[in-house]
């Protein structure tokens, strides 16, 4: 089940060393003060569960973690529908893409304030 998925995955990541993977581990389990030494029954599922929802977006990253990994999916797919999922990551999609494009404008401003032109602004009527 998904307990089996989720202890699977965390140890996978600490047995492959990956040390962006230990860190976010050890302050997890810090946060929920549980011990970050792992061994079998050392943690609740909601609490294996809850690290690897929280990280689930590294993890599609890690090349260590694909083989474990539902295609596209939360390895906990009890508690919401893959309709669910999806909609709340695309929205967070929409919400980074938006916070990038909103970085990009504010860029773009100031370039072109510091050239010396106002965006939209039309030139100032020569006095004559």
């Amino acid at each position: 089940g998904s307990l089996s998925a989720s202890r699977r995955l965390i140890r996978r990541g600490l047995k492959a060393q990956d040390e962006d993977w230990r860190k976010r581990w050890v302050s997890f389990c810090h946060l929920k003060k549980v011990p970050h030494a792992f061994s079998p029954g050392s943690h609740t599922k909601e609490v294996l569960e809850e690290f690897v929802k929280q990280n689930l977006a590294k993890l599609e990253k890690k090349p260590w973690a694909q083989e474990d990994l539902p295609m596209g999916a939360d390895p906990d797919t009890d508690s919401e529908s893959p309709t669910e999922q999806s909609a709340s990551v695309s929205a967070e999609a929409a919400l980074r893409q938006a916070a990038a494009g909103a970085a990009i404008q504010g860029i773009k401003r100031a370039a072109l304030a510091s050239s010396g032109a106002s965006p939209g602004a039309s030139p100032a009527p020569s006095a004559g």
